[in-house]
């Protein structure tokens, strides 16, 4: 825990939009609130999310609440995090005051493998029309960090926190 502790640190007290790539260890149904019972197969999810506005105070606040290995279920991803077999394998993020959440979660849904497996996960919020904001892929954990850091340098100069297994 104290490597998660000291990876916190490294995010900015700013304003911003980040990206979780998420493993699924093994096949799960989960209770998403509202949005029921769904069947999550395993591998690599991409989940997109901003720390702009009145109730996110900064990145370094938010992510640490996502790496929180318990946590209210508040969001829709605490409902997949609090699990055994998920965990945060990277965070990628943007300083911005830019509205951009919309933006990416929209072009990670259309990059090459990308799947809906929950519609309005995390965007029954959302005024732009996203179907999700979580986005699952059938591709190696590599491959995509890379497409996710590419996707990212359109909007300014990304930044890329890895977490190894603890």
């Amino acid at each position: 825990m104290a490597m998660l502790e000291m990876a916190v640190h490294a995010f900015p007290k700013k304003p911003g939009v980040y990206t979780l790539i998420v493993e699924v260890a093994q096949p799960i149904r989960k209770k998403i609130g509202k949005l029921g019972f769904h069947n999550f197969p395993r591998g690599f999810y991409t989940y997109t999310g901003s720390a702009i506005g009145l109730r996110s105070l900064n990145l370094r606040t938010r992510i640490k609440r996502h790496l929180a290995l318990r946590k209210k279920e508040h969001w829709h991803i605490d409902y997949l995090l609090n699990s055994e077999v998920t965990r945060i394998s990277a965070v990628i993020y943007i300083e911005t005051h830019s509205k951009i959440e919309c933006q990416i979660a929209r072009k990670l849904g259309g990059l090459n493998g990308g799947n809906i497996i929950v519609e309005g996960f995390g965007s029954s919020d959302c005024h732009e029309g996203c179907e999700s904001h979580l986005h699952y892929f059938e591709i190696n954990f590599e491959e995509l960090s890379v497409k996710v850091v590419e996707l990212y340098e359109a909007f300014g100069s990304p930044r890329l926190l890895i977490f190894g297994n603890e």
